[in-house]
């Protein structure tokens, strides 16, 4: 998966590590 850098990425991206462990996040960065 490609990431385009938007506000809509930027918010679903805080929604999940907030929600998801830390390894998690690791894949989404």
């Amino acid at each position: 998966m490609a990431f385009i850098p938007t506000p809509n990425v930027e918010k679903s991206n805080r929604k999940v590590r907030g929600k998801q462990p830390p390894e998690a996040a690791q894949g989404i960065e």
